[in-house]
């Protein structure tokens, strides 16, 4: 009746109250205090400038957005994971997790059904949740459509796709129960939908799980290559191979790990992907440029003049690269070796205590390859040849090996400065035999100890073999397959 649907509505919006409330104070907050940043509202300016387009644009992107969260959505559910996404063990966890949230889901609604002889007449009862969908739908998207921000099915832009989860699954409800299907094969359906939909949370939850440990590993292995670094410093990196980080998120934890009792409004160090900030917050790739991000709970202002730029690329090592060696190297992408050109060591300070909490990081690692070669390559920065040897002992110790061959270019250095000529040509002939890429380093690497390594005999027979072998003066032609990301 009119008066007990007015009786459920009035409670809900009592219930509601806490909410609205809390929604108003945010939007007062950023509208009065704390500023929209990146998410101005540019519809308003869109709807003052051409009415017409703006509503249109308006009528589109609900269009749009509600078709994409209601129905294309399910492409992510139904797509099963292949070998290179999981390794067998988990693959077979998966199809186990499918297989076991379908014949459960079949149970339970099987069992849970009434009987049709005893069942009541029922209305319609689809039209209403699939009715209250389509009204949600054209809602859910208004603070993404008043902003210009897109939504999308990836990271990170999937994050706006949970104001319309409701709604969307009110629509697929509706219109799962509307399609005239026998009842036993309804039953299979949506019991095949629930499986894949538990499916894809396991999927998601191996690629948060793989994303945490890498993380975890590479700010273990910085820590071992940076001990600290000078306020102020710009890390410079590839697009790193976690899909749930940004070079944005990453900045966080590095702080924390270097400056954990900065109580400031101002960051001491950041981290950027030149594949998203140059020509936005970082000004370009000369150095002595000054810029500034407003990472919104606090500012950081640096300069082009201390950047330090790394390579990471599991199960490789965290690489803080060298110019003079890797300006020829056409397994990093061209951005990065740009990036090179505002590239120090200086902000390394070879002295510190990072701190990483336990329950970000896990306990540090035991010692492996990249420990022993993070604190070698350290000890290369500062030219503590004996070191980088004593280093080496112990890596070379565990029966593990690199896997990069850079990774053996400190040791073929601190053998070679050390007057260990036989050691220096076995590690350069080990990594060059995986590549002419590498060879052309090696040419580069022994150019650098012809100029800087004690003259000897045993130097310059070395440094002249390796000049043949590799035929370093002559053109190099990358070989086929090798070709850089942009």
């Amino acid at each position: 009746t009119p008066r007990s649907l007015w009786q459920t509505l009035k409670r809900a919006f009592i219930l509601w109250l806490p909410y609205l409330g809390s929604l108003v104070g945010v939007m007062l907050w950023r509208a009065l205090f704390f500023g929209y940043g990146l998410y101005r509202p540019i519809f308003y300016e869109m709807l003052a400038q051409n009415p017409l387009n703006a509503l249109a644009y308006w009528l589109n992107r609900t269009v749009q957005d509600a078709i994409l969260t209601a129905v294309m959505a399910w492409g992510n559910a139904f797509q099963t994971p292949g070998a290179q996404e999981m390794v067998p063990r988990l693959l077979m966890g998966y199809y186990a997790v499918v297989g076991t949230a379908f014949l459960l889901g079949l149970a339970v609604i099987w069992l849970t059904r009434t009987p049709r002889e005893s069942a009541p007449p029922r209305p319609r009862l689809w039209v209403t949740p699939f009715l209250l969908g389509l009204a949600g739908l054209t809602v859910a998207g208004v603070p993404y459509w008043l902003t210009g921000l897109p939504v999308q099915l990836y990271f990170h832009a999937d994050r706006f796709t949970l104001s319309f989860m409701l709604s969307a699954v009110l629509v697929t409800c509706g219109l799962f129960f509307a399609l005239p299907l026998p009842r036993g094969l309804r039953l299979v359906v949506l019991s095949v939908f629930l499986a894949f939909s538990v499916g894809y949370q396991y999927r998601s939850a191996v690629v948060y799980l793989r994303d945490w440990v890498v993380m975890q590993r590479m700010f273990w292995q910085l820590s071992w290559r940076m001990p600290a670094l000078q306020p102020g410093t710009t890390l410079l990196s590839n697009e790193l191979p976690m899909r749930h980080y940004s070079d944005n998120s990453l900045t966080a934890p590095l702080n924390w790990m270097y400056a954990p009792d900065n109580t400031e409004p101002r960051l001491r160090y950041i981290l950027f992907y030149p594949t998203v900030r140059l020509g936005a917050n970082l000004p370009g790739l000369e150095k002595g440029l000054p810029f500034e991000l407003d990472y919104l709970a606090a500012t950081f202002q640096g300069n082009t003049a201390q950047a330090v730029t790394f390579w990471y690329k599991p199960p490789a090592c965290v690489r803080v690269l060298d110019p003079e060696i890797d300006i020829e190297n056409w397994t990093l992408p061209i951005y990065l070796r740009d990036a090179m050109a505002i590239h120090d060591t200086a902000p390394i300070l070879p002295q510190g205590n990072p701190y990483l909490p336990e329950i970000l990081f896990g306990t540090e690692p035991q010692p492996n390859w990249c420990y022993y070669f993070e604190k070698a390559d350290l000890a290369r920065q500062q030219k503590d040849w004996e070191a980088v040897a004593r280093w080496g002992e112990q890596a070379f110790a565990t029966g593990d090996y690199p896997n990069d061959p850079l990774e053996r270019f400190p040791f073929i250095e601190a053998y070679a400065h050390l007057g260990e000529y036989d050691r220096a040509m076995e590690q350069t002939r080990l990594a060059g035999d995986i590549s002419p890429v590498y060879q052309r380093l090696l040419c580069r690497l022994w150019r650098r100890i012809e100029r800087e390594a004690p003259p000897t005999p045993e130097r310059d027979a070395s440094y002249q073999q390796v000049m043949n072998d590799f035929a370093c003066d002559e053109p190099f032609t990358p070989p086929p397959g090798i070709t850089p990301e942009r």
